[in-house]
């Protein structure tokens, strides 16, 4: 008898287990409605966590009682949106101005503006825009002093 009553009690235990978790979906945007592309989503407190697709959209499991999501991209603020009984969440995030001007993206990522060791320049898309170029790399071309762009060609 005992053994069935502590075989039952496991067999309980393990249930309330399986059903302490939930599954959350959604998408994650910018303010202009384009979809952030590897956005951090997590649940503060857990060990749960997911990056969104090249849509935007996330999937992950998260513990019965987790009360908060938290979404982090680079250049924008962070954001917590607290869960209810809904199981899709539609966030939009706002850009942070202030840090993205610490930010510099070079051909093999992102670094902080601090860490880096040679010389930063800025060409804004509006100085280039209406100058008559094939490709991207020829309008930055002569844009900055010492840049250069070098096309090659498939032999």
């Amino acid at each position: 008898m005992k053994k069935v009553l502590l075989g039952l009690a496991l067999l309980l235990w393990s249930a309330s287990l399986a059903i302490a978790q939930r599954t959350i979906s959604g998408k994650v945007s910018d303010d202009q409605g384009e979809p952030l592309i590897g956005a951090t989503v997590t649940s503060p407190g857990t060990s749960a966590g997911a990056s969104t697709d090249v849509n935007g959209t996330f999937r992950l499991e998260v513990p019965g009682n987790a009360s908060v999501l938290k979404f982090t991209y680079t250049g924008f603020l962070t954001k917590e949106v607290t869960l209810d009984a809904s199981s899709t969440y539609e966030v939009v995030m706002e850009t942070d101005n202030s840090t993205l001007r610490e930010v510099v993206v070079v051909g093999y990522g992102t670094q902080q503006k601090r860490a880096i060791t040679g010389s930063i320049s800025t060409v804004k898309g509006d100085e280039i825009a209406s100058l008559p170029a094939q490709s991207f790399d020829q309008l930055l071309q002569g844009a900055q002093q010492g840049l250069t762009s070098v096309s090659r060609t498939a032999f």
